[in-house]
């Protein structure tokens, strides 16, 4: 028995038919990886943007106890140096008239004791 050997236009177009099948798939799965692509970008921008916000934030809670912070040394820093002064000026406000002429008669003395250890 011999077989007939099937029409020659038979196996191009058979091969053809595949290779279109083998496209048409092809550009199916062009298509879900684009749609894959497109999807995932929108993940990562939505991820990005809630950590920007998220970020944000934190930096705002920063900002705010870092400036809560520095007022508080900068007020303790200010009554510190109210108290100084107020120290110095009750130095100064406790010397009475004696106090200053005892005080007036020393710099006079100390002033007459180095213009004598100077030579003319």
């Amino acid at each position: 028995m011999r077989r007939t050997p099937a029409a020659p236009t038979t196996a191009p177009e058979s091969a053809l038919s595949r290779l279109l099948e083998v496209e048409t798939r092809l550009e199916a799965m062009l298509k879900e990886a684009h749609a894959q692509a497109e999807a995932t970008l929108r993940e990562a921008r939505n991820r990005a943007e809630a950590r920007g916000v998220a970020l944000a934030a934190e930096l705002a809670t920063v900002d705010t106890e870092l400036s809560v912070t520095l007022a508080a040394e900068a007020a303790a820093q200010m009554a510190e140096q109210r108290e100084a002064i107020a120290r110095v000026r009750s130095r100064y406000e406790a010397v009475d008239d004696r106090g200053v002429e005892a005080l007036g008669g020393w710099v006079v003395e100390q002033v007459l004791q180095r213009m004598g250890t100077q030579v003319p």
